[in-house]
C-alpha cells in the first residue's frame, strides 16, 4: 500500500520538538528574550514550543546553598502559562556576564582552576574534586526543583 499524505497547510506543532527561543545566552541579560515585548511567548511564531535559558550557575547560587531561582522562574512562568516547555542549560564558564558563571565562593572553597584574563572570571578545572562535588550538589538541587514537571 502506498500512502500519499496531503498537505493541509497547517503548521505541525510537535510537542517536545520544534523551535525554542534562547532567552538568555552565555550568562548575559541581553539575550534574545529581552528583545521581546513583555508577555510575548511567541505564540505567533509557528512551531515555537518553548524557551531555554543558558545561564551561569553563579547567578542561581551566588552564595553557597542560597539559591536565586527567581532569576529564571519569573520569566519561565509566562511561558509555562502559555503551554510552552522550559529548558535550562546551566553553564560554568562564560567570558561574559556578571556575576561570573562559576560562583566566586567555589574558588574560595579551594577549587582548582584559573582566572580568565580580561574579566577575572574563575574557570575551574573540570576534574577538580571540589568543583565536581559542588556542581553535582547544585544539579541535584535544580533536579529537585524542576524534575517531573510537565513543562
Amino acid at each position: 500500500m502506498i500512502v500519499k499524505p496531503k498537505d493541509n497547510g497547517k503548521v505541525l506543532n510537535n510537542p517536545g520538538m520544534g523551535w525554542f527561543l534562547a532567552y538568555y545566552t552565555d550568562n548575559v541579560d541581553t539575550g534574545f528574550g529581552v528583545r521581546l515585548k513583555d508577555g510575548d511567548t511567541l505564540n505567533w511564531f509557528p512551531g515555537c514550543n518553548g524557551v531555554s535559558f543558558r545561564i551561569g550557575w553563579g547567578r542561581v547560587e551566588p552564595q553557597e546553598g542560597k539559591y536565586n531561582w527567581d532569576y529564571t522562574d519569573k520569566i519561565a512562568q509566562k511561558w509555562i502559562a502559555a503551554g510552552k516547555q522550559v529548558g535550562f542549560n546551566w553553564i560554568v564558564f562564560s567570558t561574559a556576564g556578571t556575576p561570573p558563571s562559576t560562583p566566586v565562593w567555589l574558588r574560595d572553597k579551594g577549587a582548582k582552576g584559573r582566572e580568565y584574563s580580561g574579566n577575572k572570571h574563575f574557570v575551574p578545572n573540570w576534574d577538580d574534586p571540589v568543583f565536581m562535588q559542588e556542581f553535582d550538589s547544585f544539579l541535584k538541587e535544580a533536579g529537585r526543583r524542576y524534575n517531573g514537571k510537565p513543562y
